[in-house]
């Protein structure tokens, strides 16, 4: 839970019960991904949250450098500068903003 809503609406007067819907469960790169990333042709990572950066960072095969989609300004925060050169920050914090950014680095990686 991001930003204690919960508690943040029980302070302000409502009511409120917090209950974890979901849980990610960080798993490792597989063996097809880190042969991917050590590969000659580009790969292109969506990473849909700060946590999903740092996991991606923490894992990467030594001098790979994909090319990274980051659905927001603060996901951008967590790239290294390394990968910065190869980033695009979705224009919208959503899935058509991703796939549009998606689509722009896989146009730049054809040209590169």
């Amino acid at each position: 839970a991001r930003g204690n809503v919960a508690q943040t609406l029980t302070q302000a007067g409502i009511r409120t019960f917090e209950r974890i819907a979901y849980r990610q469960i960080a798993l490792p790169l597989s063996d097809d991904a880190r042969n991917a990333l050590q590969g000659s042709v580009p790969v292109i990572a969506p990473l849909f949250s700060p946590r999903s950066v740092t996991l991606l960072l923490e894992s990467l095969p030594e001098k790979s450098q994909p090319w990274v989609a980051v659905i927001s300004p603060n996901a951008a925060r967590r790239v290294d500068a390394m990968l910065r050169r190869r980033m695009m920050i979705a224009k919208t914090p959503d899935a058509a903003g991703m796939l549009d950014a998606v689509e722009a680095l896989f146009a730049a990686s054809a040209k590169a």
